[in-house]
């Protein structure tokens, strides 16, 4: 149970560290190491512009959301636009059971640039070219009557969409 799962943790608090919290230099888990290389070799082939690291937010939270990038209001015009592009092709398509949240949250509580350095879309955002892909987290929620095998399937399908919309436009 190398993320946790079986204990019903969704891969949180695993030993000795989250797996969002791996993403270091070198990361401890084969299997963070494996997936830096393969989106490193998309990077450099020039394939990858989408990343989307798919979570599980704490028992409160009732509603998907994205985590955007700490630097999202100070970013590059042409950055910012397709974060922004983004953020609101998904709030047309993932729109229920489990509609997402139309606007980014923050992940304010990693409180230095080292953790952030070491979440997922932390490492592929500072690991690639930030006009080519961008990185988010959609945190979805699980602690819900609409948290079923049918309503996930109906969420993936309207995260699928949502891809290819974004994509589309290449």
């Amino acid at each position: 149970d190398v993320d946790n799962v079986l204990l019903g943790a969704g891969g949180k608090e695993a030993v000795p560290r989250d797996h969002n919290r791996d993403w270091a230099e070198p990361p401890g888990y084969p299997e963070v190491a494996a997936a830096q290389a393969r989106l490193a070799a998309l990077d450099k082939a020039g394939r990858l512009r989408l990343f989307v690291d798919l979570h599980n937010p704490g028992p409160g939270d009732k509603q998907p959301f994205f985590f955007g990038p700490f630097d999202y209001e100070s970013m590059p015009a042409p950055v910012h636009a397709q974060y922004r592009r983004w953020i609101t092709l998904a709030g047309t398509e993932i729109k229920g059971p489990l509609p997402v949240q139309k606007d980014y949250r923050f992940a304010t509580y990693v409180k230095t640039d080292e953790e952030r350095a070491r979440m997922s879309s932390g490492w592929v955002r500072n690991h690639t070219d930030p006009h080519r892909v961008i990185s988010v987290t959609l945190e979805t929620a699980w602690n819900t009557p609409a948290s079923t095998a049918e309503g996930y399937l109906t969420v993936g399908g309207q995260l699928g969409r949502t891809v290819a919309r974004y994509l589309e436009k290449e």
